[in-house]
């Protein structure tokens, strides 16, 4: 049996490289997880903005985009890059104004800011820079988009397109 000559593999380990170079997309990921270890949320960039939850290590909601329309050409969550994550954690109680159930109610949850630029399109030159910050309590997750807008101006809401996949039902409060 002869063995292959080390020209005629040079073809086969160039398409390899290839395909690999354009298949797999690099994923930056950022988690946090809730103070008691069973929540966890997890937000990726290949390049779009995309995060997912896990319950007690199961996934809950699967990669699902974070996207806010700002106006016709800008879509905050859509081709970003991630830029710098700051966490803390918070743990304090407060009264309710009128009493119910609870005489005090516990606000624990661990946090994370992570900054993004949004690169699909610049304004005047600019890219468009954006953070989102994440809670994740021991029963529930949180988050919102903050703009960072230099020049003032109001920002309208155009559409927001955030979602939820899940592959299978939810129960809120369950």
């Amino acid at each position: 049996m002869s063995r292959p000559s080390s020209n005629s593999l040079r073809p086969v380990s160039l398409m390899v490289s290839l395909f690999l170079l354009f298949t797999v997309q690099h994923v930056h990921a950022q988690s946090i997880a809730s103070p008691d270890g069973t929540i966890a949320l997890e937000l990726t960039q290949t390049p779009d903005l995309n995060y997912r939850i896990q319950v007690d290590g199961e996934i809950l909601i699967t990669d699902s985009p974070l996207r806010l329309q700002l106006d016709e050409t800008l879509t905050l969550g859509e081709q970003v890059k991630i830029g710098e994550t700051q966490r803390t954690s918070h743990d304090s109680t407060w009264s309710p104004v009128v009493p119910g159930r609870f005489k005090e109610i516990r606000d624990h949850y661990n946090e994370m800011t992570v900054s993004f630029t949004e690169t699909s399109r610049k304004v005047e030159g600019r890219e468009t820079p954006f953070q989102i910050i994440v809670r994740v309590f021991n029963d529930g997750v949180a988050f919102r988009y903050r703009v960072n807008n230099a020049d003032s101006a109001p920002i309208g809401v155009m559409a927001e397109g955030t979602h939820f996949r899940s592959q299978r039902t939810i129960l809120a409060g369950r």
